[in-house]
């Protein structure tokens, strides 16, 4: 059985995706809360980089595009922030790209993310390679680096350092053109 320190073996993944359905349909709400998912996409942060774990991580990341696909207004700040970072490790695979495409639905819906949000959310885009659903997170989030947002050299630092790998797009184009609004000789870059 797995400890909290611990990352969780394949047996504790196949656990947790075949008692997923169960879990879902015990909620009181019969929906989970986006705290509850954003806790679960832990678990592809944790063990992402792992080739057993990711052949059981895909079941979970369709579950989580179907969560997303199923809800009807957009995630919090905090819920986007943390869903995306928690990418960060995962590679491409149709699970992976499912959860960037409902991301980038919910990211077009939710009316405001907060400068954590923003650099936690492309923080996780890391080594991802350009696909439909990244382009579509990329797009969307550059709708949200607006001038008049006050974006930290924290969030600053995060976004850049997860679009560092991109090849050239319009939406990595896009966001790297809001951000570098953000910066100005003026600009002091210390945290």
């Amino acid at each position: 059985m797995m400890k909290h320190f611990d990352r969780p073996t394949p047996d504790d993944l196949k656990l947790l995706v075949e008692q997923l359905p169960t879990l879902v349909s015990n909620s009181l709400e019969k929906t989970l809360n986006e705290q509850t998912y954003a806790q679960w996409s832990s678990l592809f942060l944790k063990v992402g980089n792992d080739p057993h774990g990711r052949q059981q991580l895909e079941p979970l990341l369709h579950a989580m595009a179907d969560w997303l696909n199923g809800l009807p207004e957009g995630l919090g700040p905090r819920a986007v922030g943390t869903l995306l970072y928690n990418l960060q490790a995962m590679p491409s695979t149709p699970g992976t790209e499912a959860v960037l495409q409902a991301m980038a639905w919910h990211i077009s819906k939710t009316p405001f993310l907060d400068a954590q949000a923003i650099g936690n959310a492309l923080y996780g885009l890391q080594n991802m390679p350009s696909t439909d659903g990244t382009e579509e997170v990329l797009q969307a989030m550059a709708k949200h680096i607006s001038p008049e947002l006050s974006l930290s050299a924290q969030a600053i630092g995060n976004a850049l350092y997860g679009l560092q790998n991109m090849s050239s797009t319009p939406g990595t184009e896009a966001v790297l053109l809001a951000i570098a609004e953000h910066i100005s000789p003026e600009l002091s870059l210390s945290a």
